[in-house]
């Protein structure tokens, strides 16, 4: 049996972002949402990662979860010289003790209009 969560925070509108079966839960399409104010994205990878884990824990925090709970991240760059800035960012918040497994693909441009990464998560209860 799976069930769906589905958030109006998307930057890319209204998508199902959460999908539990068992014992896994699977978050795709975690990306930064847009100033409600500017209707934009901010610029900076920093800034945007910031949003990013934001929304990844109040996706998290839907199926009472938490970044523990966490065993893979598939992570989209439009510039892979980002994955620095995103690894350091990782370790910054949880040590270098706590590693999910990790995926990285540079891609030419993400559903989100000026989006430079994006998230899709597998964790597990």
């Amino acid at each position: 049996m799976t069930n769906a969560v589905s958030t109006g925070n998307s930057p890319h509108g209204l998508v199902t972002i959460a999908s539990a079966g068992s014992e896994l839960v699977f978050l795709s399409g975690i990306a930064p949402s847009t100033d409600p104010t500017t209707k934009g994205l901010p610029s900076g990878f920093d800034a945007q990662l910031s949003l990013t884990f934001s929304n990844l824990n109040n996706a998290l925090s839907e199926k009472n979860l938490t970044w523990g709970n966490v065993a893979k991240i598939l992570l989209y760059l439009t510039d892979i010289r980002d994955l620095a800035a995103f690894t350091d960012a990782l370790n910054t918040r949880f040590g270098e003790h706590w590693t999910p497994a990790l995926t990285v693909a540079e891609v030419d441009w993400l559903p989100a209009r000026g989006a430079r990464l994006q998230l899709d998560v597998i964790a597990a209860h």
